[in-house]
């Protein structure tokens, strides 16, 4: 059964606090994602199948409907942040980090039917990094001011990124280091030759690498797949043509690297939310490209 520990605007669903002694709680689920980051002292972190114990430089997130509470040792304090937050009513989904599989093992929105959670601790050079992070979005919300629902933002995305980065490191994706030199030359021939037609089967040769984990390396450095990349750079190229010249979107679309201008149409509209005529129609974007070329 959930119980609402937490009162908050709906409206903005992201709430954080700071518990300098934290209470013996029931079992209770939540219908939002927490993170919970311990900054000081231990205690027992209960779920429906184990106790385990939470201290100093322990971060758990919490997905929804997953079953938690909080237990006390004899003449111990335990002290934690809480961070509250509902994916589905943020504009995550267009950030690069939210690609990256650290970023998804932590936070993807999920119903947790089987009671599971995400578990690590974090170096104690990071512990005052994050906790000024955690207090800087709690003193945003004492004081309504200009941008307040901006910042806030702005900061979760901090820590969630900063989680991300440190939970891969935890878990040391493997050979993440042997294959970045590979990747970071594939990165250089695909920003200089975006325009033409790459197999994934080629590319990975080349790095001397195989497809499954050339795919899987490339993902985990840059966030996108290998063909996301490549079409990344194509509609960049198209944005700055499309601006900044003349020429007809039928040639724009040839000249990014695309065969076919109705397909080049329709990732642009799925991607950048309008049609390329929208986009050039913009002209105020227009003009400042071109006063500024």
């Amino acid at each position: 059964m959930e119980e609402k520990f937490y009162i908050w605007g709906e409206d903005f669903p992201i709430f954080a606090r700071r518990e300098n002694k934290q209470q013996i709680t029931p079992m209770h689920t939540h219908h939002f994602v927490e993170i919970i980051f311990a900054f000081d002292g231990i205690g027992k972190h209960l779920f429906l199948t184990e106790s385990v114990d939470i201290k100093k430089g322990d971060i758990f997130v919490i997905p929804r409907g997953t079953a938690h509470g909080y237990d006390l040792y004899n003449n111990k304090t335990l002290s934690i942040y809480n961070l509250l937050f509902i994916p589905e009513k943020l504009p995550m989904p267009q950030l690069d980090i939210c690609q990256h599989p650290g970023f998804q093992e932590l936070f993807t929105p999920k119903t947790n039917d089987n009671n599971e959670y995400q578990h690590f601790s974090i170096p104690d050079d990071e512990i005052e990094y994050l906790s000024t992070l955690f207090n800087e979005i709690i003193k945003e919300e004492e004081v309504i001011r200009p941008g307040n629902q901006t910042y806030r933002l702005a900061i979760l995305m901090q820590i969630m990124c900063r989680l991300a980065r440190l939970f891969s490191n935890e878990n040391n994706y493997s050979n993440l280091d042997k294959y970045k030199e590979a990747i970071q030359k594939t990165l250089i021939q695909l920003n200089e030759n975006f325009k033409e037609d790459f197999e994934i089967d080629y590319l990975a040769k080349a790095a001397n690498m195989s497809r499954s984990n050339f795919v899987k390396y490339f993902k985990i450095i840059t966030g996108v797949s290998p063909l996301q990349y490549i079409l990344k750079l194509r509609l960049n190229y198209a944005c700055r043509k499309l601006l900044s010249s003349d020429k007809s979107i039928t040639d724009i679309a040839f000249d990014a690297g695309f065969s076919d201008s109705n397909y080049f149409s329709r990732l642009f509209l799925k991607n950048l939310k309008c049609t390329p005529r929208d986009f050039r129609n913009k002209s105020h974007f227009r003009q400042k490209v071109k006063n500024n070329s």
